[in-house]
């Protein structure tokens, strides 16, 4: 994993002129809001100039945790935050200003790979303060033998997957519903969004079980 501050990469008065990276976004949506500790149009800036020429996928925390959040939701949200930085026109050209709104709001809607992840697939492992060395020997181990739930494994297998570390044998350590072969593709990638220690950090714990490569951008993390 590389760390960077977007200011090492900003090199031009417009955001990601020279980003020539995929993206991967976590929870950066309405729900969150008020943890963000960064402006979100600046963070739709990145987006919007990220995906003129490259992929991202995004994911969110939707109706599986009873958000109303979906990708309809976070895409206006995100083409409002652009519209806030976009001076209105001289001209009052109102047809031509409102329609860079719908196009920013479709580039969003239609460019991003939009994935409702669930929530939890590795806390209870987390929050009982299991190593994330053996989080993620688990998590290869699962993924090997094609098992999504740590239930379904023998108390002495895991024991011997974990080394004897106290685990929590009855709440599970589950492989969640993310394509992991188009995650592979995003070897690369800049990775932002949040929680650092909750949703990120479990993306993060995935990704390094798959040795897939990323860079945080610490800019757009909360």
């Amino acid at each position: 994993m590389a760390k960077m501050q977007f200011k090492q990469w900003m090199l031009h008065e417009r955001y990601g002129q020279y980003n020539g990276n995929n993206a991967i976004i976590v929870d950066v949506q309405p729900m969150y809001a008020q943890y963000m500790s960064f402006r979100v149009q600046n963070f739709a800036e990145f987006l919007k100039q990220t995906l003129k020429n490259r992929k991202v996928i995004y994911f969110f925390n939707g109706d599986t945790v009873g958000s109303n959040d979906n990708k309809e939701e976070i895409s206006n949200w995100l083409a409002e935050a652009v519209r806030e930085n976009t001076p209105y026109p001289e001209d009052d050209d109102e047809e031509i200003y409102w329609q860079d709104h719908e196009d920013t709001y479709s580039l969003f809607h239609n460019r991003c790979l939009w994935y409702d992840k669930g929530y939890g697939f590795f806390r209870s492992w987390m929050d009982h303060g299991v190593s994330d060395s053996t989080i993620i020997k688990t998590i290869r181990y699962m993924i090997m033998k094609r098992i999504n739930d740590s239930r379904d494994l023998g108390e002495e297998e895991l024991q011997f997957i974990t080394n004897g570390e106290d685990i929590p044998l009855h709440d599970p350590l589950f492989i969640p519903s993310i394509p992991l072969n188009v995650l592979k593709q995003f070897s690369g990638a800049f990775l932002c969004g949040g929680g650092k220690s909750e949703c990120l950090k479990e993306v993060t714990l995935l990704m390094n079980a798959l040795n897939i490569k990323y860079t945080i951008v610490s800019e757009f993390t909360y």
